[in-house]
């Protein structure tokens, strides 16, 4: 991919659940810390991130949310690349990029959070005979439990994370898209969209390919044809790949 100059414009892939597993996905930890060396190398001029991603971690989206801004703060442009789908918290990493590429059927938006606490209490108790009692110092010491169902406290307590969580999170596109908040909650609610009514309803900028991101990074940061390409993480051959398994 190599073309002329000193000038390098940064491929960082982003493909599966976000924090999902150690094993695979995105690791927001290692994303983060990916795009803060970029940040810091004075070769990089501009970041083209390949979304490929259902969502996962709110927390997780948040973390990369502010690596990118805070790669932007350096003076450095980032265009987004979506793949099949970039929703939930595949569009979160991606509403603070400078522009916005996806194909016309690819699933996006989802914007939205939920939280799941399961309860086993019934199971536990009818079914495995497994009883429980509880000894805590505070009335809501065992909140998160598997075997106790949420009190009506707990549950209101819950709802309130998730509704600052979803704040959070349309102000985020908002700011991102450079419209009202508004706007983006009338549109939002969880919500999924194909490419070509994201692109009509403003989620996204236009239609392109990988290739078509790339030159775009380097067209906003004026760099002609004077750069390279380099891809995060490194892109390892069947060879590397077999022997880290030993």
């Amino acid at each position: 991919n190599e073309i002329s100059g000193d000038n390098e414009v940064a491929v960082v892939y982003c493909e599966g659940e976000i924090d999902g597993s150690e094993d695979a996905g995105i690791i927001s930890d290692e994303v983060c810390e990916t795009i803060y060396d970029l940040a810091e190398n004075d070769d990089v001029c501009a970041m083209v991130l390949r979304v490929n991603s259902p969502g996962g971690s709110a927390f997780g989206s948040e973390q990369i949310w502010k690596a990118v801004a805070d790669f932007k703060a350096k003076d450095k442009k980032v265009v987004v690349s979506m793949g099949d789908l970039a929703a939930s918290g595949g569009y979160y990493i991606s509403c603070g990029a400078d522009f916005i590429f996806a194909e016309p059927t690819t699933l996006t938006g989802s914007i939205g959070i939920f939280g799941v606490i399961p309860c086993v209490k019934q199971l536990s108790e009818e079914t495995l005979g497994i009883n429980t009692d509880v000894v805590k110092t505070n009335a809501n010491g065992e909140f998160g439990s598997l075997l106790i169902p949420l009190s009506d406290y707990q549950r209101e307590a819950m709802q309130q994370y998730i509704n600052r969580g979803y704040d959070l999170f349309t102000r985020r596109c908002a700011d991102g898209r450079g419209v009202s908040q508004d706007s983006i909650k009338a549109i939002a609610e969880g919500r999924v969209w194909d490419g070509r009514t994201a692109k009509y309803i403003g989620l996204i900028d236009d239609f392109g390919s990988l290739s078509d991101a790339i030159e775009m990074a380097a067209s906003l940061q004026e760099l002609g044809e004077d750069y390279y390409v380099a891809e995060y993480p490194e892109v390892k051959n069947r060879w590397q790949r077999m022997m880290e398994r030993y």
